[in-house]
């Protein structure tokens, strides 16, 4: 695993062409991260396939999946 960067509370690692975030959070909330060409649509497809948004900012949304999993969807290349 490579080491891209980190910020206040971030780091990003690399692997296979796979990035991670690896985030503090006061949860201890394990999720996955997504980049995706268009928030709208991503966003359209999982409401209709009954996931539920938790939380959105500016960046993207976190989304809980009907099996449990979490996971947080941005647009393209946000920075860290």
């Amino acid at each position: 695993m490579d080491f891209l960067a980190e910020n206040k509370g971030e780091a990003r690692l690399s692997a296979s062409g796979a990035t991670f975030y690896v985030e503090e959070n006061k949860e201890h909330k394990v999720f996955f991260a997504f980049e995706v060409d268009s928030l709208p649509e991503a966003k359209k497809l999982l409401l209709n396939n009954k996931c539920l948004i938790t939380s959105e900012s500016e960046e993207g949304f976190m989304i809980d999946d009907p099996h449990g999993l979490s996971y947080f969807v941005s647009g393209p290349a946000r920075p860290i």
